[in-house]
């Protein structure tokens, strides 16, 4: 299970890299914890609000994930894996001293204390 969620942590970071513009030199992330039985719909919802009580504008979404960012500093993903009992969340920007604390708003916004 550990090397699962290592895993999925990795490949957000690059699929959040992959889509980060060429400034982008920091990357804070997390994981997020879902209660037994949250569905991908409910754990996006949680997503979306979480992205917008962060301040950060909502952007297009994928399958598996909602995004966020305040241009043109920050771009935020929350990637959703309810069968793993899980949400990745990860901060791009310029630098960690900006990525960290929309990275703690994010994990207060989907329930990490």
């Amino acid at each position: 299970m550990l090397r699962q969620k290592t895993f999925a942590l990795w490949a957000a970071a690059a699929f959040l890299f992959a889509a980060a513009p060429a400034w982008a030199t920091g990357l804070s992330m997390n994981e997020a914890p879902l209660a037994a039985g949250t569905t991908l719909d409910q754990c996006k919802a949680a997503g979306k609000k979480a992205i917008s009580d962060a301040g950060l504008k909502a952007l297009p979404e994928s399958p598996l994930s909602v995004f966020g960012t305040a241009d043109p500093d920050i771009l935020a993903a929350i990637y959703c894996l309810p069968e793993r009992g899980t949400a990745i969340v990860a901060v791009a920007g310029t630098d960690n001293q900006f990525t960290k604390p929309v990275l703690a708003k994010l994990l207060a916004g989907m329930g990490v204390k």
